[in-house]
């Protein structure tokens, strides 16, 4: 969290302060002595932080958990056929009303358009959780350069890449969430090996390469 914390909040303008400024180098290596989820120990059910600075941020899982809960809730009143959605993040089980699979629309990446105004795909899915990350909404601005909300923490600074957003689909929502902001981070060839090394696990990248969208997925990937 103080890595994210860093870059959400700026170097704002003494003058201007509505002006959002990158952080420097200098703060951006101070918030990253204060991350690492090896700093924080598991005992029982408590999280032992290594010193006072240290905060957890759950963003990248939270909408996903909300999700899986309210559908196990659901699930325990005898339901078979429902959809469960927070935020975009989603799932399903059994069939949709007309007794198919669910289809599910991902947003077109692109920043002028509302949630479910452009299309850019459409997933079938039955009995499974999806989630999309990307950096096509939520971003800051500086100089006519955009930076993604999206931070490496390895580097501790904001993604750049040419990943436009990253679909995934999972047994459960929480790790769908968790999965799509991670494959914004890495790579496409090191995002897909990941994929197709996990057991039940679907991607769907969508690639932005000289103003147009492009669309890579992983072999199991299914698109309607």
């Amino acid at each position: 969290f103080p890595l994210v914390n860093t870059w959400r909040l700026g170097k704002l303008d003494r003058e201007n302060k509505d002006v959002w400024i990158p952080p420097t180098d200098l703060e951006i290596t101070v918030a990253k002595s204060n991350i690492g989820y090896k700093k924080i120990k598991l005992v029982s059910t408590s999280l032992i932080k290594s010193f006072d600075e240290q905060k957890l941020d759950v963003n990248a899982i939270a909408k996903g958990w909300g999700v899986d809960r309210l559908f196990i809730y659901i699930q325990s009143l005898g339901y078979k056929n429902f959809m469960v959605e927070i935020g975009g993040e989603v799932r399903v089980s059994g069939s949709n009303n007309r007794g198919a699979d669910w289809r599910i629309g991902i947003d077109s990446p692109e920043p002028n358009f509302q949630p479910g105004e452009k299309i850019f795909a459409v997933i079938p899915i039955k009995d499974k959780a999806m989630a999309t990350s990307g950096n096509y909404r939520d971003f800051y601005e500086y100089d006519s350069k955009k930076y993604s909300h999206i931070i490496n923490p390895i580097t501790g600074k904001a993604v750049e890449s040419n990943i436009a957003s990253v679909t995934v689909l999972a047994a459960n929502c929480m790790d769908a969430d968790a999965l799509a902001t991670a494959l914004n981070i890495m790579s496409l060839s090191d995002g897909m090996k990941l994929v197709e090394g996990l057991d039940g696990i679907d991607a769907l990248w969508v690639i932005s390469r000289d103003g147009n969208l492009e669309s890579v997925k992983s072999s199991k990937m299914r698109l309607d």
